[in-house]
């Protein structure tokens, strides 16, 4: 298990640990729409459409009993729980953010003993990641 760096809404977990496995296409979806002409090989592309990203996390973390257990949950709940996307940031991506709100549940959710792990997915509508801004400053030349 690899200690977690997950930085989402601005906050990080450190009881939280980043499992292997994370699920992310290197580009968001993209459909293209297609024109047939009857005798033609092949189609035109009249448009395409970027979809939204999604990325799935496995993440773990340890418990020292059920009440530990119970409010670790409850932490994550009121963490990832967002009404609108958030900025979410990885440890092996320095210097990306992505904005994302939680998607459907954690449906794996198993216990192991002393062990929580689960996957949380994330939906990024605007399926572009940033990097930090940067300020440029612009000379005007002029020729007399």
């Amino acid at each position: 298990m690899q200690h977690s760096k997950l930085i989402f809404n601005g906050e990080t977990k450190e009881w939280l640990f980043l499992l292997e496995g994370r699920q992310k296409s290197p580009f968001a979806p993209i459909t293209n729409n297609l024109l047939r002409v009857p005798g033609k090989a092949g189609a035109y592309i009249q448009s395409s459409k970027t979809d939204v990203l999604y990325i799935n996390q496995p993440v773990g973390f340890i418990v020292e009993d059920d009440v530990d257990a119970l409010d670790k949950l409850d932490q994550l709940k009121s963490w990832l729980l967002t009404s609108e996307p958030v900025e979410l940031q990885f440890p092996d991506e320095p210097d990306r953010v992505y904005y994302a709100k939680v998607e459907g549940d954690i449906s794996d959710f198993a216990r192991f003993g002393n062990q929580r792990r689960g996957t949380i997915t994330f939906i990024c509508p605007d399926p572009y990641a940033y990097g930090p801004e940067r300020i440029y400053t612009f000379h005007l030349i002029t020729s007399q």
